[in-house]
């Protein structure tokens, strides 16, 4: 069974102009105290700073950065400011976070831990070559919840999650707000996954200060045939050069046929038109396109609803463990 796979990095692309200086204090709504090391980052980039004992931060933007800032902290709900706050912020009151996973009464829990943890990196690192290279540095702090009776597996974690990623030269730090994997019963009686989804902020930071030719090669052969990649081909009509082909179930059909795209102010508006839409990367990696709703794609590359697409096979596979920054682009230095 094919798994449908729907991942969310609360990507929202604006418009900047060079090099801005953001500022702000970091105060707890409860006592007005100052808030100490909390990552202050823009989303989905290598871009942050750290609050100091006063609760001042100061973090710079440039015209390559085009995402909204994140300030995450543990005991605090993480705060998403939108482009047309940022500048100088000011104060900024973060409130106590709620334990939303223990919420979640699972009585009918029957997976040991070690199960779930391996059913959690299959679905949220992804298919990796070697899982040396990728490896979760805190896996303790991961909350994990199986229930037999919605087939359902949740995960939580009260701070992020730390991942370091050797093959690609970054330390991920992945703010995790929602996961969930869907069961079905196959007709044999196992279990099987038919649904994988994720939503949260993610922050990198290069694991060396100078990437070596290895990694850039293993960067670019990452985004090669991602969803990332297909997307912004399909909106600039690249698929064709970019190695795409379409199929409608078995039979190959015209590149574009398939897809009703209209350009907007707000990006481009894609509307799938059928239903059994396969997509053959490079001749090699095959996947399977779905949407319940027509999204847009904006000038990065991003797609919004975040929720109404869904991709299977190839692209499904790449998940966590081969992300890159929104800012990726295959001239990087």
């Amino acid at each position: 069974m094919k798994v449908a796979s729907c991942i969310v990095f609360f990507l929202f692309a604006i418009t900047i102009h060079a090099q801005d200086v953001i500022t702000g204090t970091l105060l707890a709504t409860q006592d007005s105290l100052a808030i100490e090391n909390a990552s202050v980052y823009f989303n989905n980039t290598t871009i942050g700073a750290i609050s100091n004992a006063q609760g001042d931060f100061k973090i710079t933007r440039d015209n390559a950065i085009e995402t909204e800032l994140i300030i995450s902290v543990l005991g605090f709900e993480t705060l998403i400011i939108p482009h047309n706050q940022l500048g100088s912020l000011g104060t900024l009151y973060l409130k106590e976070s709620i334990d939303s996973l223990d919420e979640v009464i699972l009585d009918d829990d029957t997976w040991s831990r070690e199960r779930k943890m391996r059913a959690f990196k299959k679905y949220f690192i992804g298919s990796v070559l070697n899982t040396k290279d990728v490896k979760i540095l805190n896996e303790k702090d991961i909350r994990l919840r199986y229930s037999a009776t919605n087939g359902m597996l949740y995960a939580d974690s009260n701070v992020p999650i730390r991942i370091r990623n050797k093959n690609l030269g970054y330390l991920v730090s992945y703010d995790l707000m929602d996961f969930e994997v869907t069961y079905e019963k196959s007709l044999n009686g196992f279990n099987m996954a038919s649904k994988s989804f994720f939503v949260g902020t993610v922050f990198f930071e290069n694991i060396k200060e100078k990437t070596s030719r290895k990694i850039l090669k293993n960067r670019t052969a990452e985004y090669k045939g991602s969803l990332l990649h297909f997307l912004r081909a399909l909106r600039d009509h690249k698929l064709v050069e970019e190695k795409y082909r379409v199929f409608l179930g078995k039979y190959e059909t015209a590149p574009y046929a398939p897809f009703k795209i209209i350009a907007t102010d707000k990006g481009h508006e894609v509307t799938l038109l059928e239903e059994d839409i396969q997509i053959l990367y490079n001749q090699d990696e095959q996947s399977k396109l779905e949407a319940t709703a027509p999204f847009l794609i904006d000038s990065f590359g991003n797609h919004s609803p975040v929720d109404v697409l869904y991709t299977g096979g190839a692209m499904a596979a790449r998940k966590v463990g081969a992300m890159l920054p929104l800012t990726f682009e295959l001239a990087e230095k």
